[in-house]
């Protein structure tokens, strides 16, 4: 075989596997805001783990088409190479260090498939091969969001996301806004002042609204905000802090981020222990899903270059000792 067919797919691996080092890059930035996104980390997750798993096929293809530890050798100090380009000099040399022996790994145990085979069956030789090095790199990830995640939690203390706490501030003082239910909400809001203190001078009309006298108080409020809100339309708010509701969302936000603080701050080591595995969970379920699909793509890669002229198969008629009787 040519050296060129040799090493055509070693080019294509560097290319995915260093869009692979990127986007997880940008997982590392937004550690834990990625798994609180539009879609829950899917997105960023099929990033990071499409490229990932093209890589460990065209690296498995570049191994069966070599068959040669120098040409691999090369290959797989140019991969522990790439984290340089992204990440921090530390982590570089961890991820580095994981890629290597992950690489070296998986071509001695392709290797012996390549060598012990009797028929060949390009999905029953790469297949397993894929999908371990899959895991190996993935389990390299891991370990190196584990410590970026712990870095930062240990620098800076661990904070939930800003949208997390604002979707449970904006329920908590919806429904404490909530202080009667059903058309008396309603009705606070089509009451105006006067008609509420015509309801105080004759509360026998209270009993046709379904009404208590203790709720007068409750629907006066809201209207006498309203009312307010309406004779300062002609002078708009310059500051934000002058708004009450904004008040009280802050208010509420830095109790809970004072409060977290506190309650999780002796369990902080293990906080980084559990985003780990979530980190792990999570691109292994797509990693997973997209081995589904290795089968037919590699047979359809095979079948092309037969036909295309790229390898040939060749049949060998070998003798076969039995017993007879």
């Amino acid at each position: 075989m040519s050296p060129l067919k040799k090493v055509i797919f070693a080019p294509l691996f560097l290319v995915l596997i260093t869009c692979s080092i990127y986007f997880y890059k940008l997982v590392l930035i937004a550690y834990l805001d990625v798994f609180f996104g539009t879609y829950g980390g899917l997105y960023e997750f099929s990033l990071l783990a499409i490229p990932l798993v093209f890589a460990s096929l065209a690296y498995c293809l570049f191994i069966t088409f070599t068959q040669d530890f120098k040409y691999t050798f090369v290959l797989i100090l140019l991969t522990a190479l790439i984290p340089f380009a992204f990440l921090d000099l530390y982590l570089s040399i961890v991820i580095g260090i994981g890629l290597v022996i992950s690489l070296t790994i998986v071509y001695f145990n392709l290797q012996t498939n390549l060598r012990s085979y009797v028929n060949f069956k390009p999905t029953d030789l790469l297949k397993g091969p894929i999908k371990l090095l899959n895991t190996f790199i993935l389990l390299t990830l891991t370990f190196g969001y584990f410590l970026n995640a712990n870095s930062i939690i240990q620098t800076q203390g661990f904070k939930i996301p800003d949208s997390l706490i604002d979707w449970a501030v904006d329920m908590s003082m919806s429904s404490q806004s909530m202080n009667f239910k059903g058309e008396k909400y309603l009705l606070a809001q089509a009451l105006t002042p006067e008609q509420v203190e015509l309801l105080k001078q004759n509360p026998a009309l209270l009993q046709q609204y379904g009404l208590k006298p203790e709720d007068l108080d409750a629907l006066a409020a809201p209207t006498s905000t309203q009312q307010t809100t309406q004779t300062k339309t002609s002078r708009p708010e310059t500051s934000p802090s002058l708004q009450p509701q904004g008040n009280m969302k802050n208010l509420i936000k830095t109790q809970i981020n004072n409060m977290l603080d506190q309650t999780l701050k002796p369990y902080f080591f293990v906080i980084p222990i559990l985003l780990a595995f979530m980190f792990y969970s999570l691109a292994s379920l797509i990693t997973w899903l997209l081995t589904l699909l290795l089968s037919p793509f590699i047979q359809l890669i095979f079948s092309l270059f037969e036909k295309s002229g790229f390898i040939k198969y060749e049949k060998e008629m070998r003798e076969v000792k039995k017993i007879v009787i």
